[in-house]
């Protein structure tokens, strides 16, 4: 007999919610067991704070209301009470959609809804009680704020609509940080590109993710692990003046908020694709080159736990086949005829170049002028697969005032990497790079009181790096002119950075204050093999040596306990100890005073190998004191502890009250200013290179000027009999530290007005300045003007070779006006456009990166403009959902219905470059000190050597600069300005409805268009007159480009 039983409809659904849960944590689980990796910690929740003033329908302040406060899609909620003026005040509130409910006896219970609280943000949330029955309720839809009343801070927020949206390109939500004022593209030393903040250097950028660091600790300026775009929520720049909690680096902070999951089940699969077809021609391309990039991914989240527990993971795999083609000068295939060297014909032989042809340089063979060198257009490949997942689990906590948040990330990308080599023959001489990055942390954070809350952070950063050239066996041989063979000499590498970090925090409300105090602890090690000028290098004056077999100068770094190449291994270890409280002070309900203090100690590092050696100068000394007697030495010490680093931070914020015409209305308009002292700590590739001095790392340099002799060889020539010497003459010391070394720090300040607009609109106008002080430089003291006069190169030091100081010895200041416009999302429109112009002057720009310092008897010489200036840029952003056939049902508004457009619109001024001559001494080096890169004498006005023509043919006129001089050149440091910037970057999309997959279900087509009128926007300028490129770009940024992608979401 069939017994059919009807399952009750509960059951059914606990059945169905069941097994969503299994299939969220098999996916969330999934990439981890996938790739063998299991989270041990997590990472903790950015937070934001919602305070606000009730009142009454006379205007007078309500005193001891309840406020609860409830984030909509978890159900968490917290209560509090309105003190003596009617203020309230929760701060360390994750990011998320809130209503805020106030009740007090004889008013009726007034709700605000849709409050969304972003990352970082203090939100202002104001509250209007009516008489009645406090059972009688008024639910208002919040009309929040569309100004800051609340701080004296530069910040922009950059929602979940424009990061999943506008169109990027590279789909690296870290683009879209230039869409902020004050933000410059471009940065020195980052091996993404990086940006500058408001004046500080590219290397001074903080990144967070979920309030853990996200910093690379050896070169600094890009962020040391990626996070998949579809796994941010949002993310808010902080432009120079945050508050106390902030520090270690002084530019802006660039804090996100990965998603969470909510009691609402999610999910994302995603395609993006472009191919060679989808792509115009470079400038410089007779043909398109091969190309194709696909990045595929899914991300899942939900509820674990109802009300409780909640989950999300994302899993993101990216593929890239795609070459760089830039102009360059190369040996011809004439050149095998001319070699008279046995090396220089193998060398040729066995690497070919491709054809060159244009603008040959002759040599003469006997009675014959064969062309040796020529230009050509090369294009030169480049690989990359990354895989990248993230897991993130939050709990709301069994007793209501614990919440626990969770995340880990994992990435794993390997390259074939055509950066860092100092050939352009990328299929020789390329790098194999390896890297594996990993971030995982826990945030408790506890509400002791509802005014007192305390936050607890552990996080931890693992890497392994890893660069590997091919054909090893070749040194490095640069030859003026023209293009070389063989990797960099800072190649092979590789390093294991460990941070580990806690942060304490406690949160208190007393009145109308609202202190926070903390303190934060980081330990840094570092394994690492950093094998410099291992595989020797080799400097040719021009072609017809290099020909001959006969280089000017070699250098190789030599283990003097060993005699042969120096072994690169090192351990390093360093602690950084800080502290702060700041509080934001409602002095009257229109006017609030933020200020604090925070404290930095950043020890000296530690090699735990003892395998270091400097110059150790005495105590009330100066290295000049002793420069005719240098001798380094097997120590354990870097430089004195600077243990003086307090930095106050001051801001207000004032809404002033006034006729409706000028100020908006109460609350529409906000004068605000702050000024704040902020250090930056020494990014770790300064220290490591304390491995390169004798005798553990002895940098030999043999110069034929010096009376040196050398051999030379493939692989490179190691001198005999160096086992227990003393150091050969010629060796370089680089770095010594001066002993005193001080924390680099910028003072920040800005004063400026908003002001909000009928149609949700709000203007922005901002004054902001920055003045770095004791800016980090390693300059070459060993030498002094007129040296080479004789012909012979003695240096102030003549046994020692180069002696590198790292010290402070630079400063910069930045000045801008900022202009912003937006448009709060309303009506289907979006947009955002921000106008900065500004100037930053400098002595240097980068610690690696120099301009390079032409005398050593005058940096001050050297001010000029920063590599960062860029005297004008404009951004626009706009996102539009189109309104027609919306509405119209059937087969119209099917497929003419529910697109969406958006745009990124990028222009900017051209960025300094300098003018200088890389030839040695007497074609170059005008002062004769034996160092390279000297700026010449300009025989007219600026104006006089502009060429009024295409940056490809050149912009700049060779003949209206002397090269033939003895001295300091009268032309000045980045003089000039290369091609400005134009872009315009576009995307379309469609979505259609899914039902089966759910409320949430839809199939998303996108279509977006990069650089849509394939305008050509040349590269800097090449500023070495000794290079028959001078004055040309040779390479141009990506022409139009299409992708086109579906995501499906459910």
């Amino acid at each position: 007999m069939l017994v059919f039983c009807a399952m009750h409809p509960y059951a059914t659904l606990r059945r169905e919610t069941t097994m969503r849960r299994r299939i969220l944590i098999a996916l969330l689980l999934g990439p981890m067991l996938l790739l063998g990796a299991f989270p041990r910690a997590n990472a903790q929740t950015a937070t934001g704070t919602i305070t606000g003033i009730v009142t009454d329908a006379t205007g007078a302040v309500v005193a001891g209301a309840t406020v609860t406060i409830r984030e909509v899609k978890t159900n968490l909620s917290y209560t509090i009470t309105t003190d003596s003026t009617g203020l309230y005040r929760l701060t360390n509130l994750p990011r998320g959609f809130y209503e805020v409910k106030v009740e007090q006896t004889g008013f009726k219970t007034a709700i605000v809804s849709n409050i969304e609280l972003t990352v970082n943000e203090v939100k202002r949330v104001d509250v209007t009680l009516e008489v009645g029955e406090i059972a009688e309720t008024i639910t208002v839809t919040g009309e929040l704020p569309l100004i800051n009343t609340e701080e004296g801070r530069l910040s922009g927020l950059v929602d979940k609509r424009r990061i999943v949206d506008l169109p990027l390109v590279t789909r690296d939500f870290t683009q879209l940080a230039l869409l902020q004022p004050g933000v410059v593209a471009g940065g020195v030393g980052s091996n993404t590109g990086g940006f500058s903040i408001g004046g500080a250097r590219s290397r001074g950028t903080n990144f967070l993710v979920d309030g853990i660091e996200n910093n690379d600790p050896v070169v600094a300026g890009f962020t040391q692990i990626t996070v998949p775009l579809d796994s941010v929520e949002e993310f808010r720049l902080i432009r120079n003046t945050f508050g106390a909690e902030f520090g270690r680096l002084s530019g802006g902070v660039l804090s996100i908020v990965t998603k969470a999951g909510t009691n609402e089940f999610h999910g994302t699969l995603w395609e993006f694709h472009r191919n060679r077809s989808l792509r115009a021609r470079n400038f410089f391309e007779r043909e398109k080159p091969p190309f194709v990039r696909n990045q595929f991914g899914f991300d899942v989240s939900g509820p674990l736990v109802k009300d409780k527990l909640f989950g999300y993971g994302s899993y993101e795999v990216t593929t890239l086949r795609s070459s760089t083609t830039q102009r360059a000068r190369f040996f011809t295939a004439e050149a095998v005829r001319a070699a008279t060297g046995p090396i220089a014909r193998e060398l040729l032989q066995k690497y070919p170049r491709p054809p060159a042809t244009e603008n040959p340089r002759f040599v003469t063979v006997g009675n014959e002028q064969i062309p040796v060198s020529a230009e050509t257009v090369i294009t030169r490949p480049s690989s990359s697969d990354a895989h990248a997942f993230v897991i993130r689990m939050d709990h709301q906590g069994f007793d209501g005032r614990n919440r626990i948040s969770g995340r880990y990330i994992f990435n794993q990308t390997n390259n074939l990497a055509p950066l860092a080599s100092n050939s352009l023959l990328t299929e020789f001489f390329g790098l194999d790079t390896s890297f594996r990055s990993q971030n995982f942390g826990l945030t408790n954070t506890t509400t002791i009181r509802p005014n007192i809350i305390n936050e607890l952070k552990f996080g931890v950063t693992r890497d392994a790096y890893d660069w590997r050239p091919r054909n090893p066996q070749v040194p490095t041989i640069t030859i003026t002119g023209v293009n070389g063979f063989g990797a960099d000499t800072n190649m092979p590498q590789n390093r294991f950075p460990v941070v580990f970090q806690m942060d304490e925090a406690l949160s208190i409300i007393k009145g109308a204050h609202a202190v926070k105090t903390g303190f934060q602890y980081r330990f840094i090690k570092r394994v690492r093999t950093f094998n410099a000028l291992y595989r020797g290098a080799y400097g040719f004056a021009n072609e017809a040596a290099f020909l001959a077999d006969q280089p000017l100068t070699y250098s190789v770094r030599i283990d003097l306990t060993t005699g042969d190449r120096g072994d690169g291994y090192r351990i390093y270890s360093r602690h950084e100890l800080m502290g702060f409280v700041q509080d934001d002070w409602k002095v009257r309900p229109n006017f609030t005073l933020n200020f604090g203090v925070r404290y930095e100690n950043f020890r000296p590092p530690k090699e735990l190998t003892n395998r270091i050696a400097q110059v150790l100068i005495p105590s009330g000394a100066t290295i000049y004191d002793i420069f005719h007697v240098l001798e380094p030495r097997p120590t354990k010490f870097f430089y004195h502890s600077d243990d003086n680093n307090f930095a106050p931070r001051l801001g207000f914020a004032w809404s002033p009250k006034g006729p409706r015409w000028l100020t908006g209305g109460e609350g529409k308009m906000a004068i605000r200013g702050s000024y704040g002292v902020f250090y930056e700590r020494l990014f770790q590739n300064i220290d490591e290179n304390i491995q390169f001095n004798p005798p553990f790392g002895a940098t030999l340099t043999f110069d034929t000027r010096a009376r040196q002799t050398f051999v030379y060889s493939i692989p490179s020539w190691v001198p005999p009999g160096l086992k227990g010497a003393a150091p050969p003459r010629g060796t370089a010391l680089n770095p010594i530290f001066d002993p005193n070394l001080r924390t680099s720090y910028m003072q920040s300040w800005f004063f400026g007005i908003q002001r909000e607009l009928p149609g949700e609109f709000s203007f922005e106008i901002n004054y902001q300045g920055t003045k770095g002080t004791k800016l980090p430089l390693n300059m070459n003291i060993n030498r002094f003007d007129g040296d080479l006069l004789d012909g012979v190169l003695d240096r102030v030091n003549s046994f020692w070779g180069a002696v590198g100081l790292a010290g402070n010895r630079v400063n910069s200041i930045y000045h801008a006006m900022q202009v912003e416009v937006k448009r709060r999302f309303s009506r289907g429109f979006t947009m955002q456009a921000a106008w900065t112009v500004s100037k930053m002057i400098d002595e240097d720009s980068d610690y690696f990166a120099s301009d390079g310092i032409v005398s050593v008897t005058s940096i001050k010489r050297e001010r000029g403009l920063s590599r960062f200036h860029t005297p004008q840029r404009l951004v626009i952003n706009a996102i539009w959902d189109m309104p027609f056939f919306r509405g119209r049902g059937g087969a119209l508004e099917h497929i003419l219905g529910g697109w969406t457009i958006s745009g990124i619109a990028t222009f900017q001024s051209g960025r300094p470059f300098n003018v200088f001559s890389n030839a040695p001494y007497p074609r170059g080096d005008f002062n004769a000190d034996g160092t390279n890169n000297d700026r010449p004498n300009i025989k007219t006005d600026k104006r006089g050597a502009i060429l009024k023509r295409s940056p490809a043919d050149g912009i700049l006129d060779p003949n209206a600069f002397d090269t033939n001089f003895r001295g300091i050149g009268n032309l000045g440091r980045n003089v000039f300005l290369g091609p400005g910037f134009a872009n315009l970057d576009f995307a379309v999309y469609k979505n259609f409805r899914l039902t089966v997959l759910g409320e949430q279900g839809r199939l998303q087509f996108r279509a977006e268009m990069f650089n849509l009128p394939n305008h050509p926007n040349f590269e800097l300028p090449t500023g070495n007159l000794a290079s028959t490129l001078f004055g040309k770009s040779n390479a141009t940024a990506d022409p139009r480009t299409f992708q086109f992608a579906l995501k499906l979401y459910f």
